[in-house]
């Protein structure tokens, strides 16, 4: 089973808040346990989906990951992670 975990960005400088204590309530709404946050300044930066990246950084939802294709080099790709129908998903624009 794979950890829980959210992000959450300050709207203000685009900086990600580091370790903020969130809490999944029965509804399925996400919030931060902390009320000392300035939550006018705070927003949802997307789930971790329980992956890690080749240097060991995680993946949550929202983050754009480059795809390699092993034999055909103009065939890599960029995508962006998605949640969709409760499942994480790649997202690509073509």
């Amino acid at each position: 089973m794979r950890e829980i975990k959210f992000r959450w960005i300050d709207k203000r400088t685009g900086a990600l808040i580091p370790d903020p204590t969130s809490t999944v309530y029965p509804d399925g709404s996400v919030g931060l346990e902390d009320p000392c946050k300035d939550l006018e300044w705070i927003t949802f930066g997307g789930q971790y989906t329980g992956l890690k990246d080749i240097k060991g950084d995680e993946i949550y939802e929202g983050d754009n990951i480059y795809v390699l294709h092993t034999h055909h080099k103009n065939k890599d790709r960029v995508f962006t992670i998605v949640f969709l129908d409760g499942c994480f998903c790649l997202k690509s624009d073509l």
